[in-house]
């Protein structure tokens, strides 16, 4: 934040070559407006460049999802809970929470086999709660069963299964996947990385699994 100053170090690097500053445990900043001021120099220790970054943190939402209730609302709360897990991804930003209550989700309500549950990152989704919990030690994620099915088509008939359950797609930071059973996917196309990857896709990206069966 303004008024706040730190030092980071490099090895040197030729004018052609390229380094990266990584910026790790962005999670404990507290929301606000943030810069950062990158000083290049030269072999006598001489500026050549600063390059000004800027970025915003924003505080994170929960987003709840359950597939029990009557009608899909904003999300909110369990009461006014989306239906589906997608509308949840959809709604989500870096950083954001998603609960899931018990039950079998699908990554599409149609039969197109490319839908997938795409991921964000930085998301934790959780599963394996009833759908009135107001914390994450209340849920027993062991005995509700919270599943991720690619099982779109015919059911039992995995030729017109989703090819990928789970993607997750050049994201700078990997999301969690806590409390399900994933199961139902079938790469068996040919293209577009469609035969790889059932169960999950990952590409220049990575994932956390906590509590989770693949089937």
């Amino acid at each position: 934040p303004a008024g706040t100053n730190a030092t980071f170090t490099n090895n040197p690097v030729s004018s052609s070559g390229n380094t990266s500053l990584i910026l790790s445990d962005t999670e404990n900043l507290s929301p606000g407006n943030y810069s950062i001021v990158i000083e290049g120099r030269g072999p006598n220790n001489n500026s050549i460049h600063d390059y000004s970054v800027a970025f915003t943190v924003v505080p994170s939402d929960r987003i709840y999802v359950n597939g029990n209730v009557s009608g899909s609302g904003d999300g909110t709360t369990w009461t006014s809970a989306y239906k589906n897990l997608w509308q949840a991804l959809d709604a989500a930003n870096p950083g954001d929470e998603i609960w899931v209550a018990q039950g079998e989700y699908k990554p599409t309500n149609g039969s197109n086999r490319d839908q997938t549950f795409d991921l964000s990152s930085n998301l934790k989704i959780y599963g394996g709660f009833i759908g009135n919990e107001n914390s994450l030690g209340q849920r027993d994620w062991e005995n509700n069963p919270t599943i991720l099915s690619g099982d779109i088509g015919t059911p039992s008939i995995s030729s017109d299964n989703a090819y990928h359950v789970l993607s997750a797609q050049n994201l700078f930071a990997p999301p969690l996947i806590d409390g399900f059973s994933i199961k139902g996917g079938n790469a068996n196309g040919s293209g577009s990385n469609r035969d790889k990857g059932g169960g999950i896709f990952l590409e220049n990206s990575e994932l956390t699994l906590q509590n989770c069966t693949l089937e």
